[in-house]
């Protein structure tokens, strides 16, 4: 746990607080996000900059951008060592930073979730709409995530939520989870979690190719999907 000094019970909006981490440096913490029993040691305004660690910047960054990300790929992406991830994620959870649950999927093993634990937090990383637990939705917002990873994190990567009204519209009510750009091709990627049928599967893809959009990269778990996604030109498959 980190330790930190006495609880400021003043709870003023639009106060930015300031929370030891496990390596005696701040995190900073909107008001609104930080618990009554958090350990406050000072304040100050939006403009001060919070000393995280590089790894934790990164990692924040990224989590702006698929907004659920599983402790593994964390531990593998962002930190040197596990007991390190460890050590960090629990300090930015203390600091009421980030949140987590576990993830049960039928067939695998649990996995631990972590995303930003209020609004303000996530806006201030480049997530302008909070993330949910969703439970229907949960394992498939985790395949989007690992697609991400799997592609080796490309810019401009977009999910459902952070796609533009404009864009939108082109895909009418077949929007895609994500979308990325590669060159001047435009990739949909669709997150399958074993609930599509074939059918379903035929239908979305001949929808995209018929206005247009004919890159697509389809995610799959290794564990069970209803119908495996064919490959062919421009159709990626990712099982993961």
């Amino acid at each position: 746990m980190c330790d930190g000094g006495k609880v400021d019970s003043r709870r003023l909006k639009g106060i930015i607080w300031f929370g030891y981490d496990c390596q005696g440096a701040t995190a900073i913490i909107h008001s609104a996000d930080v618990p009554k029993d958090r350990s406050i040691v000072r304040i100050a305004t939006d403009d001060t900059i919070a000393a995280l660690t590089t790894d934790d910047r990164a990692l924040l960054r990224d989590l702006a951008v698929v907004r659920f990300i599983p402790r593994d790929l964390i531990e593998r992406f962002y930190y040197a060592r596990p007991r390190v991830a460890a050590r960090r994620l629990a300090c930015l959870e203390d600091a009421g930073i980030l949140r987590s649950r576990q993830l049960f999927v039928a067939g695998t093993r649990p996995v631990r979730i972590y995303r930003f634990a209020g609004r303000a937090g996530a806006a201030r990383w480049g997530d302008p709409v909070p993330p949910a637990w969703t439970p229907s939705r949960m394992a498939h917002e985790v395949l989007t995530a690992r697609a991400y990873f799997d592609l080796k994190r490309p810019l401009g990567f977009r999910v459902a939520v952070h796609i533009g009204t404009a864009q939108r519209a082109l895909f009418e009510s077949h929007c895609p989870d994500a979308t990325y750009a590669d060159g001047s091709r435009l990739i949909l990627v669709e997150a399958d979690s074993g609930r599509y049928t074939a059918r379903q599967v035929r239908e979305k893809m001949a929808y995209w190719c018929a206005v247009g959009f004919l890159w697509q990269v389809w995610v799959q778990p290794l564990h069970a999907a209803a119908a495996r996604v064919p490959e062919g030109p421009g159709i990626r498959v990712l099982r993961l």
